[in-house]
C-alpha cells in the first residue's frame, strides 16, 4: 500500500519515513527535500502538475503540511495564513479526493485545538476552544477534512498530537521547548521560563508519535479523530529541572520572563480512545526520552541528529 508523506521533510516526517521505509512503499513530498530521487520529490501541495505524478488511486496520504510557520509565527499575518495554510490545504484535501485515495491522515495539534479547557485531561469529546490562530487553523482543517473526505468517499483521520520531541528536532525555531532547553543547556545558555513556570504540557517522544501514525496507516479505520499524547502533565518548571539533571557537573541557570497570552495554562490529553480503537498508547516516560534525546546532540550540526546509524526503534 503506497504511503505519501506530504510535507514530510520536517521533524515528524523524517522520523515517520525512518519508521516506515524498511518495509513500506513510501514517498516524501515537500517544498524542501534533503535529496531528490524516486522517494523524495520536491514540490508544493498546490502544484497539481507535480502532484499528478506522486498521488494515485488507493494511496494513503499523511498530511504534515499546513501551518508551516508553527505556533510561534501564527497570528502575525492572519489573511496570509488563511490564504496559504487554509486555502492550499483544503484544496489539497479536495485534490486527494479527485485522485480517489484510500485514506488521508492529518497531523493536527492536541496542544492547540482545545485551548483553555481547565485543569483536567481532555478527550475527543471535549469542545475545542482554540485561543491562537495556529489552533483555529488546525481545527478548521480538521473540519474541512471531515467534510471533504465524506464527500469524496475516502477515510479522513486527524491525529491531535500533544507536544512531540526527539530525534531530528531543530532547536531555537520557536517550536519545541525541549529541543530549545537541551540544546541551550548544551551550549551553556540560561533556560528561559515564561510566566511562573506552572503551565502544564503533555510531552510525547517522537517514537511514540510515529507508532501512532503507523497504527492508523495499517488499520482499517473510517473517518475519526484521535488524541496522541501521554496523558501525563509536566509543568515548565519541572521540565527545566529535569533538563538540569542531564548536566550534573554544570550549573544551568533559569530565568523567568513575562507570560505569553496565547498559551493555555494546562494542556494534557486523555488518549483512552486511541488505546481502545487502534491499540496504541505512549510507552516512553519523559525522563527516558530526555536522556535519549540528550545523547543525540550534534554540536557540529546544531541539532539532535547524532546516533544516526541506530534503527528508528532504538532512537
Amino acid at each position: 500500500m503506497p504511503v505519501i508523506l506530504a510535507g514530510g521533510n520536517g521533524f515528524i516526517g523524517k522520523n515517520l519515513y525512518r519508521k516506515l521505509s524498511p518495509d513500506q512503499d513510501i514517498k516524501v513530498f515537500d517544498i524542501s527535500v534533503d535529496r531528490e530521487d524516486d522517494r523524495h520529490i520536491r514540490g508544493n501541495i498546490s502544484d497539481k502538475r507535480i502532484l499528478d505524478t506522486v498521488i494515485h488511486e488507493n494511496d494513503t496520504v499523511v498530511c504534515l503540511a499546513g501551518c508551516g510557520g508553527g505556533p510561534a509565527a501564527s497570528g502575525k499575518e492572519l489573511i496570509k495564513e488563511i490564504n496559504t495554510d487554509v486555502e492550499q490545504t483544503v484544496s489539497f484535501f479536495e485534490y486527494c479526493g479527485k485522485r480517489h485515495i484510500k485514506k488521508l491522515i492529518f497531523a493536527s495539534s492536541g496542544g492547540a485545538v482545545y485551548g483553555a479547557a481547565g485543569q483536567r485531561a481532555v478527550n475527543e469529546n471535549t469542545v475545542p476552544c482554540p485561543i491562537s490562530s495556529y489552533g483555529i487553523i488546525k481545527l478548521t482543517l480538521e473540519y474541512y477534512l471531515d467534510l471533504i473526505s465524506r464527500s469524496y468517499g475516502y477515510s479522513g483521520i486527524s491525529l491531535r498530537i500533544s507536544n512531540p520531541y526527539g530525534y531530528m528536532q531543530k532547536p531555537f525555531t520557536g517550536q519545541g521547548i525541549i529541543a530549545a532547553y537541551l540544546a541551550g543547556a548544551s551550549l551553556g545558555r540560561t533556560l528561559e521560563i515564561w510566566g511562573n513556570g506552572s503551565n502544564v504540557r503533555d510531552y510525547i517522544y517522537i517514537n511514540d508519535v510515529t507508532e501512532a501514525f503507523e497504527k492508523v496507516i495499517k488499520k482499517e479505520i473510517s473517518g475519526d479523530v484521535f488524541n496522541i499524547g501521554t496523558g501525563i502533565g509536566t509543568s515548565i518548571k519541572e521540565l527545566a529541572s529535569l533538563v538540569q539533571k542531564q548536566f550534573p557537573e554544570t550549573e544551568i541557570k533559569v530565568e523567568y520572563k513575562n507570560n505569553v497570552e496565547t498559551e493555555a495554562d494546562y494542556n494534557v490529553l486523555d488518549c483512552t480512545k486511541a488505546k481502545e480503537k487502534i491499540g496504541w498508547e505512549a510507552k516512553t516516560c519523559l525522563s527516558d526520552g530526555l536522556r535519549r534525546m540528550f545523547q543525540m546532540w550534534n554540536a557540529d550540526e546544531g541539532q539532535f541528529s547524532g546516533n544516526v546509524k541506530q534503527s528508528a526503534t532504538d532512537l
